[in-house]
Protein backbone atom coordinates (compact mmCIF):
# COMPACT_ATOMS: atom_id res chain seq x y z
CA UNK A 1 0.00 0.00 0.00
CA UNK A 2 1.24 3.90 -0.85
CA UNK A 3 0.09 6.16 1.34
CA UNK A 4 1.12 10.05 0.28
CA UNK A 5 1.20 12.74 2.81
CA UNK A 6 1.91 15.97 3.68
CA UNK A 7 5.48 16.65 5.26
CA UNK A 8 6.69 20.06 7.45
CA UNK A 9 10.45 20.96 7.51
CA UNK A 10 10.41 19.73 11.30
CA UNK A 11 8.65 16.27 10.59
CA UNK A 12 11.25 15.78 7.84
CA UNK A 13 13.61 16.73 9.76
CA UNK A 14 12.44 14.22 12.47
CA UNK A 15 12.36 11.48 10.15
CA UNK A 16 16.10 11.93 9.16
CA UNK A 17 16.41 12.27 13.08
CA UNK A 18 15.06 8.65 13.99
CA UNK A 19 16.12 7.01 10.74
CA UNK A 20 19.83 7.58 11.55
CA UNK A 21 19.75 7.36 15.57
CA UNK A 22 17.90 3.72 14.93
CA UNK A 23 19.24 2.29 12.57
CA UNK A 24 16.17 2.11 10.32
CA UNK A 25 15.88 1.30 6.59
CA UNK A 26 13.88 3.97 4.92
CA UNK A 27 11.23 6.39 5.77
CA UNK A 28 8.51 3.39 5.78
CA UNK A 29 9.98 2.25 8.36
CA UNK A 30 9.83 4.77 10.37
CA UNK A 31 6.41 5.20 9.56
CA UNK A 32 5.59 1.65 10.36
CA UNK A 33 7.23 1.55 13.83
CA UNK A 34 5.68 5.08 14.48
CA UNK A 35 2.05 4.02 14.09
CA UNK A 36 3.05 0.64 15.56
CA UNK A 37 4.47 2.35 19.00
CA UNK A 38 1.57 5.41 18.95
CA UNK A 39 -1.15 2.44 18.98
CA UNK A 40 0.60 0.25 22.22
CA UNK A 41 0.90 3.63 23.72
CA UNK A 42 -1.97 4.67 23.03
CA UNK A 43 -4.31 1.32 24.14
CA UNK A 44 -1.88 1.39 27.11
CA UNK A 45 -3.18 5.01 27.98
CA UNK A 46 -7.32 3.81 27.22
CA UNK A 47 -6.28 1.16 29.91
CA UNK A 48 -4.34 3.12 32.32
CA UNK A 49 -5.18 6.43 32.50
CA UNK A 50 -1.07 6.88 32.66
CA UNK A 51 2.01 6.01 31.73
CA UNK A 52 5.56 5.73 33.82
CA UNK A 53 8.50 5.28 31.31
CA UNK A 54 11.83 3.73 32.31
CA UNK A 55 14.92 5.41 32.34
CA UNK A 56 16.44 4.95 28.89
CA UNK A 57 19.73 3.14 29.12
CA UNK A 58 22.75 4.70 26.65
CA UNK A 59 22.74 4.78 23.31
CA UNK A 60 24.86 2.68 21.64
CA UNK A 61 25.69 2.59 17.70
CA UNK A 62 24.25 -0.50 15.59
CA UNK A 63 24.23 -1.53 12.63
CA UNK A 64 21.37 -0.83 10.30
CA UNK A 65 18.35 -2.62 10.83
CA UNK A 66 14.57 -2.64 8.73
CA UNK A 67 12.64 -3.10 11.64
CA UNK A 68 10.84 -1.65 14.23
CA UNK A 69 12.32 0.37 17.40
CA UNK A 70 11.95 -2.27 20.48
CA UNK A 71 12.15 -2.41 24.08
CA UNK A 72 14.50 -4.10 26.91
CA UNK A 73 17.76 -3.31 25.68
CA UNK A 74 21.16 -6.16 25.55
CA UNK A 75 24.23 -4.99 24.55
CA UNK A 76 27.07 -7.60 23.57
CA UNK A 77 30.11 -7.64 22.14
CA UNK A 78 30.13 -8.82 18.21
CA UNK A 79 32.54 -11.39 17.08
CA UNK A 80 35.71 -10.60 15.13
CA UNK A 81 39.41 -9.22 15.55
CA UNK A 82 37.81 -5.80 17.43
CA UNK A 83 34.14 -6.25 19.34
CA UNK A 84 32.10 -3.61 19.09
CA UNK A 85 28.77 -3.08 20.88
CA UNK A 86 25.85 -4.30 19.57
CA UNK A 87 22.48 -2.85 20.11
CA UNK A 88 19.84 -5.30 20.59
CA UNK A 89 16.18 -5.52 21.36
CA UNK A 90 13.29 -7.48 22.15
CA UNK A 91 10.32 -6.57 19.83
CA UNK A 92 7.24 -4.95 21.25
CA UNK A 93 4.79 -7.48 20.01
CA UNK A 94 6.35 -9.63 22.30
CA UNK A 95 5.86 -8.39 25.25
CA UNK A 96 2.70 -8.41 27.59
CA UNK A 97 1.85 -5.34 29.27
CA UNK A 98 -1.16 -3.99 27.34
CA UNK A 99 -2.86 -7.83 27.05
CA UNK A 100 -5.87 -7.86 29.99
CA UNK A 101 -6.62 -11.38 31.60
CA UNK A 102 -9.87 -11.62 29.78
CA UNK A 103 -9.65 -12.33 25.74
CA UNK A 104 -11.39 -8.95 24.35
CA UNK A 105 -13.36 -11.80 21.85
CA UNK A 106 -14.47 -14.88 21.50
CA UNK A 107 -11.68 -17.71 20.92
CA UNK A 108 -11.53 -20.61 18.99
CA UNK A 109 -13.54 -23.98 19.75
CA UNK A 110 -10.85 -26.59 20.72
CA UNK A 111 -10.09 -28.95 17.95
CA UNK A 112 -11.30 -32.29 18.04
CA UNK A 113 -8.77 -35.50 17.66
CA UNK A 114 -9.31 -38.29 16.18
CA UNK A 115 -7.13 -40.25 19.15
CA UNK A 116 -8.81 -40.21 22.59
CA UNK A 117 -6.80 -40.56 25.95
CA UNK A 118 -4.83 -43.42 26.47
CA UNK A 119 -5.25 -44.67 23.08
CA UNK A 120 -1.57 -46.41 21.63
CA UNK A 121 -0.71 -43.29 18.64
CA UNK A 122 1.79 -44.70 15.50
CA UNK A 123 5.28 -42.84 15.92
CA UNK A 124 4.44 -41.14 12.62
CA UNK A 125 1.29 -39.73 14.54
CA UNK A 126 3.07 -37.72 16.77
CA UNK A 127 3.97 -34.27 17.00
CA UNK A 128 6.59 -33.91 14.46
CA UNK A 129 9.63 -34.12 15.61
CA UNK A 130 11.14 -30.48 13.73
CA UNK A 131 9.14 -28.57 16.54
CA UNK A 132 11.71 -29.35 19.17
CA UNK A 133 11.51 -26.05 21.08
CA UNK A 134 8.55 -24.41 23.14
CA UNK A 135 9.93 -20.83 23.69
CA UNK A 136 8.78 -20.40 20.05
CA UNK A 137 5.62 -21.58 20.82
CA UNK A 138 5.10 -19.10 23.71
CA UNK A 139 6.41 -16.34 21.40
CA UNK A 140 3.53 -16.90 18.99
CA UNK A 141 0.97 -17.16 21.06
CA UNK A 142 1.76 -13.99 22.91
CA UNK A 143 2.41 -12.22 19.51
CA UNK A 144 -0.68 -13.35 18.31
CA UNK A 145 -2.97 -12.44 21.56
CA UNK A 146 -1.73 -8.75 21.07
CA UNK A 147 -2.51 -8.69 17.41
CA UNK A 148 -5.86 -9.75 18.23
CA UNK A 149 -6.60 -6.63 20.59
CA UNK A 150 -6.63 -4.38 16.48
CA UNK A 151 -7.79 -7.84 15.13
CA UNK A 152 -10.86 -9.61 17.18
CA UNK A 153 -12.46 -11.17 14.82
CA UNK A 154 -8.76 -13.60 13.51
CA UNK A 155 -6.15 -12.98 11.59
CA UNK A 156 -5.93 -14.35 8.10
CA UNK A 157 -3.29 -17.05 8.40
CA UNK A 158 -1.17 -15.24 4.97
CA UNK A 159 -1.13 -12.47 6.85
CA UNK A 160 0.06 -13.95 10.51
CA UNK A 161 2.45 -16.01 9.80
CA UNK A 162 5.01 -13.88 7.45
CA UNK A 163 4.34 -10.93 9.79
CA UNK A 164 4.94 -12.69 12.80
CA UNK A 165 8.23 -15.30 11.66
CA UNK A 166 9.68 -11.54 11.13
CA UNK A 167 8.69 -10.42 14.03
CA UNK A 168 10.29 -13.82 15.20
CA UNK A 169 13.59 -12.74 13.63
CA UNK A 170 13.87 -10.21 15.29
CA UNK A 171 13.54 -11.71 18.43
CA UNK A 172 15.45 -14.26 17.47
CA UNK A 173 18.86 -11.75 17.12
CA UNK A 174 17.78 -10.59 20.83
CA UNK A 175 17.63 -14.02 21.74
CA UNK A 176 21.39 -14.74 20.48
CA UNK A 177 22.49 -11.41 22.26
CA UNK A 178 21.68 -13.10 25.25
CA UNK A 179 22.89 -16.56 24.60
CA UNK A 180 26.38 -14.87 23.60
CA UNK A 181 26.26 -12.51 26.71
CA UNK A 182 25.62 -15.36 29.22
CA UNK A 183 27.67 -18.39 27.13
CA UNK A 184 24.31 -20.14 26.71
CA UNK A 185 25.00 -22.55 24.36
CA UNK A 186 23.92 -26.02 22.93
CA UNK A 187 20.90 -27.40 25.10
CA UNK A 188 20.83 -24.35 27.10
CA UNK A 189 20.91 -21.71 23.63
CA UNK A 190 17.32 -19.89 24.05
CA UNK A 191 17.78 -18.60 20.02
CA UNK A 192 17.38 -22.19 18.83
CA UNK A 193 14.26 -22.58 16.43
CA UNK A 194 14.22 -18.89 15.98
CA UNK A 195 14.87 -17.67 12.41
CA UNK A 196 17.95 -16.14 11.32
CA UNK A 197 18.97 -13.20 9.77
CA UNK A 198 21.82 -13.80 8.11
CA UNK A 199 22.02 -16.10 5.02
CA UNK A 200 18.87 -17.91 3.88
CA UNK A 201 17.00 -15.40 5.74
CA UNK A 202 14.35 -15.93 3.98
CA UNK A 203 13.88 -19.55 4.09
CA UNK A 204 14.44 -19.12 7.85
CA UNK A 205 11.43 -17.30 8.28
CA UNK A 206 9.03 -19.70 5.96
CA UNK A 207 10.41 -22.57 8.13
CA UNK A 208 9.38 -20.45 11.17
CA UNK A 209 5.58 -19.34 9.84
CA UNK A 210 5.26 -23.19 8.89
CA UNK A 211 6.18 -24.62 12.67
CA UNK A 212 6.31 -22.30 14.72
CA UNK A 213 2.63 -20.58 13.36
CA UNK A 214 0.59 -21.80 11.26
CA UNK A 215 -0.22 -23.57 7.47
CA UNK A 216 -2.94 -24.58 6.01
CA UNK A 217 -3.53 -27.64 3.21
CA UNK A 218 -6.18 -26.42 0.21
CA UNK A 219 -8.91 -29.05 2.38
CA UNK A 220 -8.44 -26.50 5.38
CA UNK A 221 -6.35 -28.73 7.68
CA UNK A 222 -4.39 -26.68 9.85
CA UNK A 223 -0.59 -27.77 10.69
CA UNK A 224 2.43 -27.09 12.77
CA UNK A 225 3.00 -27.15 16.68
CA UNK A 226 0.58 -24.66 17.64
CA UNK A 227 -2.44 -26.32 15.70
CA UNK A 228 -0.61 -30.05 16.93
CA UNK A 229 -1.13 -28.58 20.32
CA UNK A 230 -4.53 -27.05 19.91
CA UNK A 231 -3.40 -23.34 21.09
CA UNK A 232 -5.10 -22.50 17.57
CA UNK A 233 -8.03 -22.58 15.37
CA UNK A 234 -9.73 -21.59 12.68
CA UNK A 235 -12.74 -19.20 13.02
CA UNK A 236 -13.34 -18.86 9.33
CA UNK A 237 -13.31 -21.60 6.84
CA UNK A 238 -14.02 -18.59 3.94
CA UNK A 239 -11.60 -16.30 4.63
CA UNK A 240 -9.13 -19.11 6.98
CA UNK A 241 -8.72 -16.77 9.68
CA UNK A 242 -6.73 -18.13 12.73
CA UNK A 243 -7.80 -18.01 16.41
CA UNK A 244 -6.07 -18.64 19.96
CA UNK A 245 -8.11 -21.04 21.81
CA UNK A 246 -8.43 -20.56 25.25
CA UNK A 247 -5.36 -22.84 26.88
CA UNK A 248 -3.57 -20.30 23.29
CA UNK A 249 -4.54 -17.45 25.33
CA UNK A 250 -4.12 -18.62 28.76
CA UNK A 251 -0.88 -19.26 27.85
CA UNK A 252 0.03 -15.98 25.64
CA UNK A 253 -1.08 -13.99 28.83
CA UNK A 254 1.31 -16.27 31.63
CA UNK A 255 4.39 -14.11 32.53
CA UNK A 256 7.27 -15.70 31.11
CA UNK A 257 11.27 -15.66 32.65
CA UNK A 258 12.55 -14.60 28.92
CA UNK A 259 10.10 -12.26 27.29
CA UNK A 260 9.45 -10.58 30.97
CA UNK A 261 12.01 -11.11 33.53
CA UNK A 262 15.13 -9.03 33.57
CA UNK A 263 18.22 -9.92 31.55
CA UNK A 264 20.28 -12.34 33.28
CA UNK A 265 21.92 -15.56 32.98
CA UNK A 266 18.55 -18.04 32.89
CA UNK A 267 18.49 -20.73 30.11
CA UNK A 268 14.83 -21.79 31.47
CA UNK A 269 12.37 -20.83 28.32
CA UNK A 270 9.15 -21.49 30.29
CA UNK A 271 7.72 -20.42 34.27
CA UNK A 272 6.79 -23.20 36.12
CA UNK A 273 2.94 -21.36 35.41
CA UNK A 274 3.66 -22.17 31.95
CA UNK A 275 4.89 -25.59 31.82
CA UNK A 276 1.79 -26.58 34.68
CA UNK A 277 -0.30 -25.29 32.23
CA UNK A 278 0.66 -26.95 29.07
CA UNK A 279 1.32 -30.23 30.58
CA UNK A 280 -2.29 -30.49 32.22
CA UNK A 281 -3.33 -29.30 28.99
CA UNK A 282 -1.55 -31.93 26.71
CA UNK A 283 -2.07 -34.51 29.45
CA UNK A 284 -6.06 -33.85 28.63
CA UNK A 285 -6.77 -32.49 25.30
CA UNK A 286 -3.51 -33.72 23.06
CA UNK A 287 -3.61 -37.46 23.00
CA UNK A 288 -0.53 -38.12 20.63
CA UNK A 289 1.35 -35.83 22.13
CA UNK A 290 0.59 -37.37 26.44
CA UNK A 291 0.94 -40.97 24.55
CA UNK A 292 4.29 -39.79 23.26
CA UNK A 293 5.27 -38.15 26.58
CA UNK A 294 4.55 -41.62 28.54
CA UNK A 295 5.89 -44.11 26.12
CA UNK A 296 9.51 -41.65 26.32
CA UNK A 297 9.33 -41.69 30.43
CA UNK A 298 8.35 -45.95 30.20
CA UNK A 299 11.75 -46.33 28.05
CA UNK A 300 13.84 -44.57 30.50
CA UNK A 301 12.38 -46.09 33.28
CA UNK A 302 13.26 -49.12 31.85
CA UNK A 303 16.88 -48.25 31.41
CA UNK A 304 17.29 -46.92 27.99
CA UNK A 305 18.28 -43.78 28.57
CA UNK A 306 20.62 -42.38 25.93
CA UNK A 307 19.57 -41.47 22.19
CA UNK A 308 20.83 -44.38 20.76
CA UNK A 309 19.00 -47.12 22.92
CA UNK A 310 15.54 -44.58 22.90
CA UNK A 311 15.63 -44.55 18.90
CA UNK A 312 16.02 -48.40 18.45
CA UNK A 313 12.92 -48.56 20.91
CA UNK A 314 11.05 -46.07 19.84
CA UNK A 315 12.41 -48.10 15.78
CA UNK A 316 10.07 -50.86 16.92
CA UNK A 317 6.70 -48.81 17.56
CA UNK A 318 3.60 -49.55 15.51
CA UNK A 319 3.21 -46.94 12.15
CA UNK A 320 0.86 -46.02 10.05
CA UNK A 321 3.05 -46.03 7.03
CA UNK A 322 5.77 -47.89 8.09
CA UNK A 323 7.87 -47.50 4.64
CA UNK A 324 7.99 -43.34 5.58
CA UNK A 325 9.89 -44.22 9.01
CA UNK A 326 13.56 -44.24 8.36
CA UNK A 327 15.77 -44.28 10.47
CA UNK A 328 16.37 -40.23 9.97
CA UNK A 329 13.08 -39.93 10.74
CA UNK A 330 13.02 -41.66 13.83
CA UNK A 331 15.88 -39.50 15.33
CA UNK A 332 14.01 -36.63 14.33
CA UNK A 333 10.83 -37.94 16.53
CA UNK A 334 12.67 -38.74 19.65
CA UNK A 335 15.05 -35.98 19.43
CA UNK A 336 12.43 -33.16 19.04
CA UNK A 337 10.44 -35.36 21.64
CA UNK A 338 13.09 -35.31 24.31
CA UNK A 339 13.52 -31.17 23.81
CA UNK A 340 9.85 -30.65 24.37
CA UNK A 341 9.94 -32.61 27.27
CA UNK A 342 13.25 -30.86 28.88
CA UNK A 343 11.04 -27.59 28.07
CA UNK A 344 8.55 -29.29 30.50
CA UNK A 345 10.88 -30.54 32.82
CA UNK A 346 9.51 -33.82 32.44
CA UNK A 347 13.49 -35.04 31.47
CA UNK A 348 16.14 -33.99 32.27
CA UNK A 349 20.12 -34.45 30.64
CA UNK A 350 23.26 -35.41 31.67
CA UNK A 351 26.52 -34.88 29.64
CA UNK A 352 29.76 -36.57 30.17
CA UNK A 353 31.55 -35.10 27.48
CA UNK A 354 30.18 -35.94 24.05
CA UNK A 355 28.04 -38.58 25.76
CA UNK A 356 24.43 -37.63 26.81
CA UNK A 357 21.94 -39.61 28.56
CA UNK A 358 18.26 -38.50 29.79
CA UNK A 359 16.88 -38.88 33.14
CA UNK A 360 13.10 -38.73 34.94
CA UNK A 361 12.64 -35.89 36.79
CA UNK A 362 9.86 -35.74 39.96
CA UNK A 363 7.61 -33.84 37.28
CA UNK A 364 8.05 -36.26 34.81
CA UNK A 365 7.28 -39.11 37.27
CA UNK A 366 4.11 -37.74 38.57
CA UNK A 367 2.97 -37.70 35.04
CA UNK A 368 3.40 -41.16 34.19
CA UNK A 369 1.87 -41.93 37.47
CA UNK A 370 -1.48 -40.23 36.13
CA UNK A 371 -4.15 -41.29 34.72
CA UNK A 372 -4.12 -41.17 31.20
CA UNK A 373 -7.58 -40.00 30.63
CA UNK A 374 -6.98 -37.19 33.41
Amino acid sequence: MVIVFRCSPQAKEALDQLKERDGLGDYSDVINAALVNYATLSAALDAKGAIVLPEIAPRVESAPRRHAPTVALHTVEASGTRPQPTRVALPVVFTSGNLPTDPPCPLATLPSDVFFPGQPVPVDRWVFGQYSKLLPAKATVRAMANLLLQHPGGLPIDKLSPQVAQEAALLGQYLEAHDQQHGLKRDEALATGFPSTGENADKSRLRYANQFVASISKQGQLSGLLADLKLIGITSERTRRIQLTTPGWALAILQNPILDGPASATSDRLSNDERTLLIEHIARFVPAEDYAFRTIIEFIKQGLTTPDQLDDAVKKLPASKKDNVTDAFITTQRSGLISRMADLGLISRLREGVRVSYLITDTGTTYANRSAAA
